[in-house]
């Protein structure tokens, strides 16, 4: 028969292990949870659930069923500073203040109204398959804050697809005006790590010194 307990404090003792369940005779058991998900225990007392969660950009590295996802690590460098590390099939992004972090800006001077939307970035190294986030165009404002795949590089001529490989229709977008920036999104390359790698790569840190380290037991 079920039987209704006073607690004198919501799960102050946290989530308790299946071990503990049934030790009515323990304190611990009157103040823990037995399952307590997507909120944090404060030491005085109570369960708060978690903040939500903001979109900052979709991972370069394929998901599905079949595909291994990209490995999220957390690096933080003082108190002040931190940062989401994503390694996926051989490269690195950096996520910062709630966005990938970029290279230097290169200015736009120009966009077109076709499908796909094509703009030009004089002076750019950038190639196909390069992720670019794109503000401040003036006149043209559906391209601003947003972030496109380089599907085509002549020069500075770029064409534009979407995060998932599609061209980028800009004949309803309003008339290129004036200014606007494209910057490319950091990535490392060089990342040693493949895909299959990734489950099995660990991390330790001391003070603002990250240390890695991947034995691939396949």
């Amino acid at each position: 028969m079920t039987q209704s307990v006073l607690k004198p404090a919501v799960a102050t003792a946290g989530e308790l292990s299946p071990s503990m369940w049934g030790h009515v005779e323990m304190p611990k058991w009157k103040l823990g949870a037995s399952v307590a998900r997507n909120g944090f225990i404060n030491y005085r007392g109570g369960f708060s659930s978690r903040a939500g969660t903001a979109y900052t950009i979709k991972a370069r590295q394929a998901c599905s069923a079949d595909s291994t996802p990209p490995k999220i690590i957390r690096f933080q460098f003082n108190i002040l500073q931190s940062y989401i590390l994503e390694f996926g099939d051989g490269y690195m992004r950096v996520i910062a203040n709630g966005a990938a972090v970029t290279e230097a800006p290169l200015a736009i001077s120009a966009a077109t109204n076709g499908d796909p939307c094509i703009i030009t970035v004089a002076g750019n190294p950038w190639v196909v398959g390069d992720w670019i986030y794109v503000a401040d165009v003036a006149g043209m404002t559906q391209i601003n804050q947003a972030t496109y795949i380089v599907g085509a590089a002549a020069g500075g001529v770029l064409t534009l697809l979407d995060l998932f490989d599609n061209p980028v229709n800009a004949v309803n977008w309003g008339a290129y005006v004036s200014g606007g920036t494209a910057a490319r999104i950091y990535t490392n390359l060089n990342s040693p790590y493949a895909a299959e790698d990734l489950p099995y790569l660990k991390v330790v840190q001391s003070a603002d010194v990250m240390s890695l380290c991947c034995v691939n037991q396949q």
